[in-house]
């Protein structure tokens, strides 16, 4: 008894999956229950197989479908990021080589272990609502002190959190703060020559920019102090964390 028919979904992998599971069925390591008509195959030996050809391949599901067909699911990984080293990180932590271009994706460079699959989809989550509204991020790197960069595209300037706290209340925190003044006006004027803002410190939030002309004006929420080659703000933003 063999099987002569598998239904591939979806159907993009069916010539590779195919490939890998028509020498292992023809291997006959299956049992056929005539008065059931039931066919066990080996499916752990098979799904391990797909999944060892193809890693990009996350989970794979087996079901008869008949006494001679069987039907095979499986769900692509989605990748988050990409390393240095070319591999992709998927939205469950695991490393492995990603058949698609994935140049599109940030660079993630790590210093300390790799952060649990909570904390990469929040700061990939956190990279993509910063493309909306500041710039596209090209790389984030985590570093000895879990301090987290998100670096801009084309920029010389980057986004500063910490691991531990909540990408919401950061990102609540970094709206208030780009809509306010001073930080809203000099956005709008000199958005180029941002150097960095940083958000580690609770409601505090510190922004610096490149040379710039001087600022006329302060409030009690802020001070500037300007050099020649730059100036630093403060400024103190809601809502408090």
């Amino acid at each position: 008894m063999y099987i002569n028919k598998i239904i591939i979904l979806p159907e993009d992998y069916t010539i590779r999956i195919t490939d890998v599971t028509n020498p292992l069925l023809k291997e006959k390591h299956f049992y056929l229950i005539p008065t059931s008509h039931t066919v066990f195959i080996p499916k752990s030996n098979i799904m391990k197989q797909i999944q060892t050809n193809y890693p990009e391949i996350k989970t794979v599901d087996i079901t008869h479908k008949g006494l001679t067909t069987i039907e095979i699911d499986y769900v692509l990984r989605t990748p988050l990021f990409r390393l240095d080293n070319g591999l992709a990180v998927d939205t469950e932590g695991v490393v492995y080589q990603e058949p698609k271009d994935i140049n599109n994706l940030p660079i993630l460079t790590l210093k300390v272990n790799l952060p649990n699959k909570e904390k990469l989809k929040d700061i990939s989550l956190f990279s993509k609502k910063l493309k909306t509204t500041l710039n596209e991020v090209r790389e984030i790197i985590v570093d000895e002190n879990y301090d987290v960069s998100y670096l801009f595209s084309q920029s010389n300037s980057y986004i500063i959190t910490t691991l531990k706290d909540d990408t919401d209340i950061l990102w609540s925190t970094l709206i208030s703060a780009i809509t306010t003044d001073p930080l809203l006006s000099t956005l709008n004027s000199s958005k180029k020559s941002l150097r960095y803002i940083d958000l580690r410190f609770g409601n505090k939030v510190f922004y610096k920019f490149g040379k710039s002309g001087s600022i006329s004006s302060t409030t009690k929420e802020s001070t500037i102090s300007t050099t020649t080659t730059y100036y630093d703000t403060r400024i103190l933003a809601k809502p408090n964390r």
